[in-house]
Formats: C-alpha cells, sequence, structure tokens
C-alpha cells in the first residue's frame, strides 16, 4: 500500500485542504480543514505533452473541462502562461460543497 499526500491553500489563507490518494484502494481523500469549496473533479497530469484520453467519459461531464487560460502557478507565488496537458480525471458521485471539517472520498473507476 502506498499512500500519497498533497496540500492545497494556506491556514493563513481562505481556504486550505488536503488530498490523499491511498493504492490499496484506489481512493483520493479530500480533506478540508478551513473555508469551502465546490469539487466538480479532480485533474490529472503527468507533466509531458501527449493527452492521455481523448474526451471527457460522459457528455454530462462537458462542464468539467479545464479550458482555461494556461496560467500555472508555481510554489513561489509566481505564473507562468505554459499549458498544462491533462491526462484523466476522477469525479465525485455529484458535485460537491465541501465545508471546514468535511471529507470527500472518490474512487478510481
Amino acid at each position: 500500500m502506498t499512500t500519497y499526500n498533497w496540500e492545497f491553500g494556506s491556514l493563513d489563507a481562505a481556504v486550505h485542504f488536503t488530498i490523499s490518494y491511498d493504492s490499496a484502494i484506489g481512493s483520493f481523500i479530500v480533506f478540508c480543514d478551513k473555508g469551502s469549496f465546490n469539487l466538480g473533479a479532480l485533474w490529472f497530469s503527468d507533466g509531458d505533452s501527449t493527452k492521455d484520453f481523448t474526451t471527457l467519459l460522459a457528455k454530462s461531464d462537458n462542464s468539467l473541462n479545464m479550458n482555461g487560460t494556461s496560467t500555472v502557478w508555481s510554489d513561489d507565488g509566481t505564473t507562468t502562461q505554459e499549458k498544462i496537458v491533462w491526462d484523466d480525471y476522477a469525479k465525485p458521485l455529484s458535485p460537491t460543497l465541501i465545508t471546514e471539517g468535511s471529507t470527500v472520498s472518490i474512487s478510481l473507476s
């Protein structure tokens, strides 16, 4: 079993949350310890320029597209206009409001 953890936001900012992935069960756990936000999907990229899927899985997923401005934020607060090529995504059963102290589980399928 391998567990990976990512931390987003800051306890000094309006929102702070963590995402953990447990390879034994193939599931992500999103925990919000400050603020609240809507979670529609988690998107993944391996950092290369090759897209590993061609379309969103269902027509109803079109609202989850990642057609943004290509602004990438670095850990030091600087930005670039580097284009991210997204490879896959996972979503909760329905878009979810995550509030302070709540947890959401998202399974890979």
